[in-house]
């Protein structure tokens, strides 16, 4: 180990195929906010965060076949310290992982006597392929990632401890891979806030860089909780996360909202929990304290179960300034929401969007067909639940293929078939096309479904889900075209057709 006890967080540009259909979000690496926090807390400071993507978030660059969205590698590099000791690289997203790979590479050129960390869900969930096949790196920390990283680092600078008392690490040991059983935090109030001070914030805020489209531009991401008790089988979160549900104190989280509105004049802020609206006594009164808080915000949740939404909920999420809500049924099909081990209930979910409709609250609803072992008659009952999702008021009904995430059961299922390239740079490249809707590169893991038929599954439930609303809406046609026109998307749905017809040109 070096004498220099320089450590640097990473979060390398966001990266995808140039083919793909969609809208380029982006959002801080809140991971790495949270993890430079505590270690702050625990008073480890010569630290940084080098954000890759928030450096840059306009500029546009081609790689191959590939775009990077962010600073390049060659230019993260340029941008750290001289000297470095210990180097956390953070990588969310499987789709990023090729370019996050050529990174470590990079790193562990320029700076070779460093320890190389990697972190997050495509580490979490790959964590033996990519021990065995990016031989840079040093050790990956599984799932959620501050303590175990703190301890890591405390034995690496100290010499003291030892790493087989790490929960979650995993390292080469005598040939061997070595993973240690992963260990969570069983109270969220241990969580200092994220370090957002290390992170270009102002460039998110700034440029309106957020996931859900709204008028509000300067929103920030905040999790109230972690964890999830469900386990559907196309999710990696039991690796990553756990079952384990746990709540922040709902004063607490808009405490902390209170502060970002002083620090960085927020209007609004995005809810990134697994799934919200788990338990009805927390959210009632998580609204009633931002409504008396009188804050002003606007606010949105990408994810929730509709189960525990009723009628008090609703008008209570309205009020408090919710404007934007995602609901994802997944299926049409009982019974493949039965194989996927979804446990809602349609007609349940059908209640919830014709009150969300009537509360004014803009919902979006993710449809996904091409599940293995899924038939024609699925995806027709799909496309049937679509349309009446889309009449009763969702503005965005959005269909997608489906994607076998690393870590999910899903996953290893197909990978039995022998349906994914074998390990190294061509599994690596794949991922990469694998999460998006790129047209050309959409592939049927269904044995029943072509990927021809899928492909038109697709753009078919996507139009008739947009006319069903505009045509039980009428008042909608004028609103959305003045909108496109204006460039100025209120949905997912709208969003992505201007992504479509006003390709972003690369910087």
């Amino acid at each position: 180990m070096s004498e220099n006890h320089n450590i640097v967080l990473v979060r390398s540009a966001m990266f995808f195929s140039s083919g793909r259909i969609g809208t380029i979000e982006g959002l801080p690496p809140l991971g790495l906010a949270y993890l430079a926090g505590y270690l702050r807390k625990n008073h480890i400071n010569n630290l940084s965060i080098l954000d890759a993507f928030g450096e840059a978030p306009l500029k546009r660059s081609r790689l191959e076949e590939f775009t990077v969205c962010g600073l390049t590698n060659e230019e993260l590099l340029e941008k750290m310290p001289q000297q470095v000791a210990i180097v956390g690289i953070s990588c969310m997203f499987s789709n990023e992982w090729y370019y996050t790979k050529l990174l470590i590479k990079s790193v562990k050129q320029k700076f070779p006597e460093a320890v190389i960390v990697a972190g997050g869900e495509h580490p979490t969930a790959m964590t033996e392929q990519i021990l065995k096949n990016c031989v840079e790196l040093d050790y990956i920390i599984r799932g959620e990632g501050e303590h175990a990283f703190f301890e890591l680092v405390q034995t690496l600078l100290t010499g003291k401890g030892a790493l087989e008392q790490i929960g979650g690490l995993a390292r080469r040991e005598n040939g061997e891979i070595v993973i240690n059983p992963s260990t969570r935090l069983q109270e969220l109030t241990a969580l200092p806030d994220p370090a957002w001070d290390l992170v270009p914030i102002r460039n998110y805020l700034d440029h309106g860089v957020n996931i859900i489209k709204s008028n509000a531009t300067r929103s920030i991401p905040i999790i109230a909780s972690r964890g999830c008790p469900y386990t559907c089988r196309f999710c990696s979160n039991p690796q990553m996360w756990g079952k384990l549900y746990r709540l922040r104190p709902p004063q607490e989280v808009v405490n902390e909202l209170k502060r970002y509105k002083d620090l960085y004049q927020i209007n609004a802020f995005e809810l990134f929990d697994l799934t919200f609206v788990m338990n009805p006594k927390w959210t009632i009164e998580f609204c009633t304290r931002l409504i008396e808080a009188r804050l002003d915000l606007i606010w949105n949740i990408p994810n929730t179960r509709s189960e525990a939404l009723n009628p008090e909920i609703v008008a209570l999420l309205k009020k408090s300034g919710c404007q934007n809500i995602s609901l994802s049924p997944e299926s049409g099909s009982q019974w493949m929401l039965k194989d996927m081990e979804k446990r809602i209930k349609l007609p349940n979910m059908l209640r919830c969007t014709r009150m969300l409709a009537r509360s004014g609250i803009n919902t979006k609803v993710n449809m996904v067909i091409g599940f293995p072992g899924e038939k024609h008659r699925d995806v027709w009952m799909t496309l049937f639940y679509a349309i009446r999702f889309s009449i009763s008021g969702v503005d965005s009904t959005l269909f997608y293929h489906f994607v076998p995430y690393p870590g999910s059961a899903y996953f290893k299922q197909v990978v039995e078939r022998d349906h994914l390239p074998q390990d190294g740079d061509a599994f690596d490249r794949f991922l990469v096309s694998n999460i998006y809707n790129e047209m050309d590169k959409i592939v049927s893991y269904s044995e029943h479904i072509s990927s021809t038929a899928l492909k038109f599954y697709i753009f078919f439930g996507l139009s008739v889900s947009f006319l069903s609303f505009l045509l039980t809406h009428p008042v909608e046609i004028y609103r959305t075209i003045n909108r496109l026109l204006q460039k100025k998307p209120k949905t997912h749905l709208e969003a992505t057709l201007l992504n479509f017809f006003h390709k972003e040109k690369l910087s």
